[in-house]
């Protein structure tokens, strides 16, 4: 992949509820790693919270979910 595919590629965004599913933690461990720095949170038009995915605590997270058992 280029980069000029890889900027032309929609940024996944992830609702707290995804991020809490696949880091296996509660609303309130999310919304601390946001505040800690932990987790980088972009706002919404209205006022939510989205989490890009390709974060590096998101993206180990994602990898193990995908690998094989």
């Amino acid at each position: 992949m280029t980069a000029d595919q890889s900027r032309s590629r929609p940024r996944r965004l992830l609702r707290p509820i995804e991020v809490r599913a696949l880091l296996g933690v509660s609303r309130t461990t999310v919304h601390d790693y946001t505040a800690q720095g932990r987790l980088v949170a972009e706002p919404t038009p209205g006022g939510h919270r989205r989490y890009p995915a390709d974060q590096p605590a998101l993206q180990e997270a994602l990898a193990a979910q995908q690998a094989p058992r």
